[in-house]
């Protein structure tokens, strides 16, 4: 007998509108303190995916370094590219970073687009993958990989990659 195990992408039908939860990880490098940290970012957040096309949201990171930055990140997602198994997306966010720093607060704002993909691993979960973003930062650390002058900037910085997974109810 032999056991086969696949979906057939007409059989595949995912789900298109429900609750989201999102879990997201990634790692960076900041190299403009001494001495240079290494650290890892988790994002959780929440959301409504209203059709196949649009979703919105809040997500939260939290930075394992040791002067973190919490960053708080609303976000409407459109899929502008969407198969049987996988999907692109863009993702209209503003991001809000704030950390105490010996008593005193130090914050940045941005708003611009990030870049995504998924790929559904069953009809209700999902692996999802985030990189780049392009817009305004406020935010004066710049690490390496980055273009742009004063506070408009492509961003291609490997703090800006987060793999993990999403789960649609």
């Amino acid at each position: 007998m032999t056991l086969t195990v696949g979906i057939n992408a007409k059989e595949w039908k995912e789900n298109d509108r429900g609750f989201l939860v999102e879990l997201t990880a990634g790692y960076a490098n900041a190299t403009s303190y001494t001495p240079s940290e290494r650290y890892a970012n988790i994002s959780p957040g929440i959301g409504y995916q209203f059709n196949k096309r649009w979703a919105a949201g809040f997500r939260m990171t939290f930075e394992t370094r040791r002067y973190d930055f919490k960053i708080y990140t609303p976000f409407v997602r459109f899929n502008y590219l969407s198969r049987p198994r996988w999907t692109l997306f863009a993702e209209a966010q503003g991001n809000i970073g704030s950390r105490d720093v010996d008593g005193a607060q130090c914050r940045y704002y941005e708003a611009g687009i990030g870049l995504g993909g998924t790929f559904s691993i069953t009809p209700h979960l999902k692996l999802v993958g985030r990189y780049l973003f392009v817009g305004y930062s406020s935010r004066h650390e710049r690490e390496r990989a980055y273009a742009g002058d004063h506070d408009f900037l492509l961003d291609a910085n490997v703090a800006r990659l987060q793999i993990g997974l999403q789960y649609l109810f």
